[in-house]
């Protein structure tokens, strides 16, 4: 066996998968051969990435459990908080449930934008009255910016709430975090 002089001469003792020696391919092939290797793998990763994108924004939509803090953004006073998302058209839309202390629930629809970046923007729009207390409305509303964290073991939301006001920088105005667990679909099992 010869071998080439150059750069070349260096790959003639090289094995491609361990079966294929490089002095059986012509020098010019085994360059493309050689860099033919090198991109597959990149083309793969970006295949994965844009499928775990596409569908982690698909499992966006669900049922949300969690907590909801009040008393600050520093509180440690924490409410169960469940929040249901679906798609429709650009917009989210769904309801959040806030269990107080009572026991009661306190349930209203919301609307609101997941942007590019993952963040999600939410608003309170509609209170939903629970049978016989109709008129027992929350005393304020919230908006909601979360970032939404997909994973393949642990997709989460995290993020804050304020209450909605005419004054923002109101020092009296209520405000707190939120963090969320994405809950498996009983029906995809």
């Amino acid at each position: 066996m010869q071998e080439s002089k150059g750069h070349l001469g260096i790959c003639s003792k090289i094995l491609i998968f361990g079966k294929l020696k490089a002095e059986s391919i012509p020098a010019p092939d085994l360059f493309i051969h050689i860099t033919a290797m090198k991109k597959t793998p990149l083309t793969l990763l970006l295949l994965i990435c844009t499928l775990v994108v596409v569908n982690g924004q698909s499992r966006l939509e669900g049922v949300w459990k969690g907590v909801i803090t009040q008393g600050g953004l520093e509180s440690a006073e924490q409410l169960p908080f469940e929040l249901y998302l679906q798609k429709e058209g650009g917009k989210l839309v769904g309801r959040s449930y806030i269990t107080l202390k009572n026991k009661e629930r306190v349930e209203m629809e919301v609307q609101g934008t997941l942007y590019g970046d993952l963040s999600i923007y939410l608003r309170d729009t509609d209170y939903v009255p629970v049978p016989g207390k109709e008129d027992e409305k929350p005393s304020y509303t919230r908006k909601y910016q979360l970032l939404y964290l997909p994973s393949i073991w642990d997709t989460k939301m995290e993020g804050f709430w304020q209450e909605i006001t005419p004054h923002d920088f109101s020092e009296k105005r209520k405000l707190g975090r939120i963090k969320l667990k994405k809950m498996k679909d009983p029906t995809k099992a």
